[in-house]
C-alpha cells in the first residue's frame, strides 16, 4: 500500500463521517450511533473482518465481547439483508449464546 493510497482512505472515512453526522442533524446522533459508524467505517476501508475479535479488542481497547456486539450491529444496520435474514442471524446468535 503506497502513502496515497493511504490518504485516500483516510479523506473517504471523513467524508463519509461528516456526511452521515451532518445529515443526520448536527449533534443529534448518540454516541453509541457514532460508535457504530467509526467501527463500521473502519471496517470498510481498514478491512478490520479479517482480525479476530480478540485482537481487535486488543487493538480498540475493547472487550470481545463488545467487538463482536458491533459486529452484529454493524451487520443488521449497514448491510443489505432482508428483513428474513436478519431475523435468521438474530436467533443463530441467540442459540449461540445459550451453548455457553
Amino acid at each position: 500500500m503506497d502513502i496515497s493510497d493511504d490518504y485516500n482512505k483516510k479523506a473517504q472515512f471523513t467524508d463519509v463521517f461528516l456526511k452521515e453526522y451532518i445529515d443526520k442533524g448536527f449533534g443529534t446522533i448518540s454516541k453509541k450511533e457514532i460508535d457504530l459508524l467509526v467501527f463500521h467505517l473502519l471496517s470498510e476501508l481498514a478491512d478490520l473482518d479479517k482480525i479476530s475479535n480478540y485482537n481487535l479488542a486488543l487493538k480498540l481497547k475493547l472487550t470481545p465481547t463488545k467487538i463482536k456486539n458491533l459486529r452484529f450491529e454493524r451487520r443488521l444496520k449497514y448491510s443489505q439483508l432482508t428483513e428474513e435474514q436478519i431475523k435468521d442471524t438474530f436467533i443463530e446468535s441467540l442459540k449461540k449464546s445459550s451453548k455457553k
